[in-house]
Formats: structure tokens, sequence, C-alpha cells
């Protein structure tokens, strides 16, 4: 779950209840939680990271653990759509990763 400052809202992605991991995407507006229907979405999963990227404008997700074991590909969602992206590099295989809340652009103090 992450704050999106573009949009104003919490987004929560996908989880995982103890037997299912789940794919889906939700916003909270801050009085109301809303299920949507992007056409793409990353595979079911829990344990990653997400962070939201103020230069871009976009809440990024990394890596993870699903139904198929460890992942480590990179998502990016524009209140819309999620969108795979292809990095040249990507950080190895990883679960529960920490991510910063970085209020200003290029501050990470």
């Amino acid at each position: 779950m992450v704050y999106d400052a573009a949009r104003g809202q919490v987004t929560l992605f996908g989880g995982y209840n103890g037997t299912t991991y789940f794919s889906d995407t939700w916003v909270w507006n801050g009085s109301a939680w809303t299920a949507l229907s992007p056409v793409h979405s990353p595979s079911p999963r829990s344990n990653f990271s997400m962070v939201f990227d103020s230069i871009h404008g976009r809440v990024l997700l990394f890596g993870g653990v699903g139904p198929s074991g460890q992942l480590s590909d990179t998502w990016s969602w524009d209140g819309v759509d999620w969108t795979a992206l292809s990095p040249a590099t990507t950080p190895d295989v990883r679960i529960g990763a920490a991510s910063p809340l970085c209020l200003e652009p290029g501050n990470l103090s």
C-alpha cells in the first residue's frame, strides 16, 4: 500500500490471506475504498515493495512472492492501468524490501 500523491489517494495492490494470493487493485480516497478493474495487472503476490515516484507521478511495484515463488519484475501504476516495465538492470529477487517515503523529489534524507 502506498500514498499516490499525483492522484491524492492510497493505492493497495494484491496481498495474501493465508491461502490465496491476490492481484486486485484498490484505492482509498480518504473516506471509502474502491475496487478498480485495470486491463493489466501484476501477477498475484504479497511481500512486494511499492513506492510513489514523485518525478514521474506514478506508483512503482517491485518483486514479492506469489504462488510460483519469488518475483523480480517491475510494474508502474498510472491511476488507470498497470504497465510492466523492462529496465536494463534490476535488483536480484527479494521479498519485503523497504520502501521509503520521499516527500521532496530528489531528497531521500
